[in-house]
């Protein structure tokens, strides 16, 4: 109820002259006709506008309420915001001790690109995948395979993959309950 109340319209259409059963479109005054063009193309524009732009400046958006009040925030802000602020901490407590270990390994990007390739190549149909980039070919990848990770590159893999396991209950339920699959 409070979101009726505090919410309002995206989308203020204005009021078009329409053509009457019966009336042809082509007797309506080259004005309105032109009107009604406008303002069809308007709305459509306004309508992808809405659907590029992030979901918090849409709720924004349909408040009547000063930002931070109202039932749109209570119901639909203050909620992303909750979630978003619980996920960066989360990331955050994840990604820390990866950094540190990236840094003190002496880990640069060309090892993490290994690193990302060799973890790939482990997949199902990871080889295909990353034959599919131009950037690779098969005698390169049969070359990395030879050579292999260096010891700083594996316990970096290593310790990445002990981390994705402390994800991977979050990753299968939101794997269920948004796509509807299976991890």
């Amino acid at each position: 109820a409070r979101i009726q109340v505090d919410g309002k319209p995206l989308i203020k259409e204005a009021p078009v002259k329409t053509r009457e059963i019966g009336e042809v479109e082509s007797d309506l005054r080259f004005s309105d006709r032109a009107q009604s063009t406008l303002s069809k193309a308007l709305t459509k524009a306004k309508l992808k506008f809405i659907a590029i732009t992030p979901m918090n400046v849409v709720f924004d958006l349909m408040a009547k309420a000063k930002p931070g009040k109202g039932g749109v925030f209570n119901v639909y802000k203050k909620t992303m915001d909750l979630a978003h602020n619980k996920y960066v901490a989360h990331r955050q407590s994840i990604m820390r001790p990866m950094r540190e270990l990236i840094v003190k390994a002496g880990i640069d990007n060309a090892s993490l690109e290994r690193i990302l390739v060799w973890a790939t190549l482990e997949q199902d149909g990871g080889r295909q995948k990353i034959l599919a980039s131009p950037e690779f070919t098969e005698a390169g990848v049969e070359r990395f395979l030879k050579k292999g990770l260096s010891e700083h590159e594996q316990t970096t893999l290593d310790a990445m993959r002990v981390e994705f396991e402390k994800l991977k209950p979050q990753l299968i339920e939101v794997l269920k309950n948004v796509y509807n699959k299976d991890f």
